[in-house]
């Protein structure tokens, strides 16, 4: 490692060597940006999973009176030991006096290279300019400082990458679901709480992989949870139901009885007015009979034959 870091060392020595004794030729970096697929990008930080296709967009500003021929545009990690070329030696690209042309570095990302991914890389930006024979008449190197809104470079391991989209999924849970009515469920999200808080500890010291573990199991817990909940709240209301039914049943067969009861009354009352009647009528027909027949007995005394006394 020493070895490798000496020589690369030794390299940017001879290119900055190379610099004094060419002609001057001037450029200036405006910008540049970190292209996706990157796992997050805090502002400060882009960070690409190990493995990603990492791809870089400079703009680059030719700050001199003539065209410019960029041969390389160079992205220089010192702690890692890389360079990541863009190499356009064999058709430099012309800028022309004040213009801007866009160059994009692409590279894979590598967790080895990057050592370990509590480190924070800084990089320098090299652009190599030639004549119009192809010699080197200028090499101009620029700080990450320097350049604005240039972040820092991350790399994770597809384990640590895991851990954190498992504790993001966990830090959703919790916002989401912030009380549970059940009993069950209720346990489950506290046991879930605690196997995450275990899984940070591990994630914090690094050790990425039973920190992954721990989240697994605390996202299966918080699934639990939610399940046991809506069995729990799927029963209280099935059972609100059940009671609020047998309640309007039994209502309605109150209600019925009344009704029939009031039918039985209604039939009472009309059999009694319809007894009524007849013993009016009866009593009518009676009266009208024993008129009549008074009557009859009042005639038949007039007319009755006198006998001879």
């Amino acid at each position: 490692m020493k070895k490798k870091t000496i020589l690369f060392f030794v390299s940017i020595l001879a290119i900055m060597i190379s610099m004094a004794i060419v002609s001057p030729a001037k450029a200036s970096i405006t910008g540049i940006t970190w292209l996706p697929p990157y796992y997050a990008s805090t502002g400060t930080t882009i960070i690409y999973k190990d493995g990603a296709s990492v791809k870089v967009a400079i703009r680059v500003m030719n700050d001199i009176p003539v065209k410019m021929n960029v041969s390389k545009v160079i992205i220089n990690f010192p702690v890692m030991g890389k360079n990541k070329t863009l190499d356009l030696s064999a058709s430099p690209s012309r800028i022309r006096p004040g213009s801007v042309e866009l160059f994009t570095i692409s590279f894979n990302a590598s967790a080895t290279e990057a050592i370990s991914s509590s480190i924070l890389h800084d990089y320098n930006i090299i652009i190599e300019h030639v004549d119009a024979a192809n010699r080197i008449v200028g090499v101009q190197i620029f700080r990450r400082a320097d350049i604005p809104g240039a972040p820092s470079f991350v790399v994770y391991s597809t384990t640590q990458a895991d851990a954190a989209d498992l504790y993001a999924k966990l830090i959703t849970y919790s916002t989401v679901y912030t009380a549970f009515t059940s009993a069950e469920a209720k346990s489950l999200a506290s046991q879930a709480l605690t196997t995450t808080a275990l899984g940070l500890a591990y994630y914090t010291q690094g050790e990425y992989s039973k920190a992954k573990t721990q989240y697994e199991t605390a996202v299966s817990l918080y699934g639990q949870a939610v399940t046991a909940e809506k069995d729990y709240t799927t029963d209280a209301q099935e059972a609100t139901l059940n009671t609020t039914l047998t309640t309007n049943a039994a209502a309605l067969i109150e209600a019925n009885a009344r009704m029939k009861t009031a039918e039985a009354s209604k039939l009472l009352a009309d059999a009694a007015m319809t007894n009524a009647y007849g013993f009016y009528f009866i009593g009518i027909g009676f009266a009208v009979g024993w008129s009549f027949m008074g009557i009859g007995v009042i005639i038949y005394a007039l007319r009755k034959p006198k006998t001879a006394g």
